[in-house]
């Protein structure tokens, strides 16, 4: 589907930790997509907004997955808690992975 600048940019407040204003990260963007952006800069756009959301989407799903353990008073090392230390062991091979290519 086409985006919409207005929906890409969206993703620009997402950048403050780096310095980089929201401002800025549109004024990037704008040079690098130019006045007749491709699909693929625009899907390639989407994908660098996107990325630092979910990243935060899955860690809150892994602390979620802790804290509903402990809660729920669930014994470390049993078989009650080994689906979220599995879940946990995939996400952080997943993260390695994908992050040792900008290593």
């Amino acid at each position: 589907g086409t985006q919409t600048a207005a929906v890409i940019f969206a993703g620009c407040k997402t950048f403050g930790f780096f310095d980089i204003s929201e401002d800025q990260c549109q004024s990037i963007l704008s040079t690098f997509l130019g006045s007749k952006p491709s699909a693929a800069a625009k899907d390639l756009v989407s994908l660098a907004l996107v990325f630092p959301r979910v990243e935060a989407c899955l860690f809150l799903g892994m602390g979620l997955g802790s804290i509903y353990a402990f809660i729920m008073g669930l014994e470390r090392g049993t078989k009650d808690v080994a689906v979220i230390h599995f879940m946990h062991m995939i996400w952080a091979i997943a993260v390695c992975a994908c992050h040792s290519q900008n290593a």
